[in-house]
């Protein structure tokens, strides 16, 4: 997570708060209670299905980021879809994105 806040773009105000201050391994202390990636083998054991869209131009969540989710969740056997859009962060909640994840999420579902 870590990751997340120092390469985003709307994230920059953090890294120049507390980027001085702290180390690189604070931050992650820091952050870990918030970082999905803590929580995989807890949901691994309910074994659930999960839809991921994600957007490859995304400036607030580097997609590289994105695949490092998923090769987590691939190693701890969590059954998954992913998806992706080729828009923004920001404009995957607009026309057609939004309708397509939309529409992709409602199918998803009837299969779940």
């Amino acid at each position: 997570l870590p990751a997340v806040v120092g390469q985003g773009a709307a994230t920059q105000h953090i890294v120049e708060a507390f980027g001085k201050e702290m180390t690189a391994e604070q931050l992650d202390q820091v952050w870990s209670c918030i970082n999905p990636v803590h929580y995989l083998s807890r949901l691994a054991a309910h074994r659930p299905r999960l839809h991921v869209a994600a957007a490859r131009f995304d400036t607030i969540c580097d997609p590289a980021l994105t695949l490092q989710m998923v090769e987590e969740l691939r190693r701890n056997d969590i059954p998954h879809q992913l998806y992706w859009y080729g828009c923004g962060h920001n404009t995957l909640a607009l026309f057609p994105f939004r309708h397509l994840a939309g529409l992709r999420g409602i199918m998803f579902m009837k299969k779940t």
